[in-house]
């Protein structure tokens, strides 16, 4: 069975994404467990200064800001 865990627009945490070897600033909207045990995280976040995305990264290609 997934497990999912979705962050209120106020509390979502700021990350950062791996990109094509590059990382990026965002927000974790939300965690989804796949059904094979491992995660994945929508993540918004700009890949510009004038361009925000929102897409979904396995959990290896996410972690925390700072």
């Amino acid at each position: 069975m997934s497990e999912i865990v979705t962050f209120r627009p106020d509390e979502r945490p700021d990350v950062e994404v791996l990109v094509d070897e590059v990382w990026f600033t965002g927000e974790l909207r939300q965690w989804k467990q796949l059904s094979d045990g491992s995660w994945t995280g929508q993540v918004t976040w700009r890949s510009s200064a004038c361009v925000n995305r929102i897409d979904t990264f396995p959990a290896s290609s996410i972690r925390e800001a700072g």
